[in-house]
């Protein structure tokens, strides 16, 4: 399993307050799958992008990513430099993209 979410949720503020974002989401991506998440303004999306990267911890719940457990971003991402391009999935569109500059 590449990622696996179980029961993020994300609130705001605390008490009469708070603001939930996001609730009870959980799902898991294979290798060669393909993943979209939709909705309208609003729903939660970038939020549940930021609690999958790293950037933001969920208010609970947990996400893997290759069987460890996300708690901050990766010092350096996968696609910062063009060193690291070739690390893209085979048929990942990106593939070779920056290799000629």
């Amino acid at each position: 399993m590449i990622l696996e979410v179980s029961g993020i949720r994300k609130s705001y503020g605390s008490g009469e307050t708070a603001h939930l974002a996001i609730a009870d989401v959980s799902f898991a991506v294979e290798q060669g799958e393909f993943l979209c998440i939709v909705g309208p303004s609003g729903c939660g999306k970038t939020t549940l992008l930021r609690c999958l990267s790293g950037l933001m911890p969920p208010t609970s719940g947990s996400v893997e990513l290759q069987g460890r457990v996300v708690r901050q971003p990766p010092r350096r991402w996968p696609w910062s430099s063009r060193s690291t391009t070739a690390r893209c999935s085979p048929g990942c569109p990106c593939a070779g993209t920056w290799s000629s500059l």
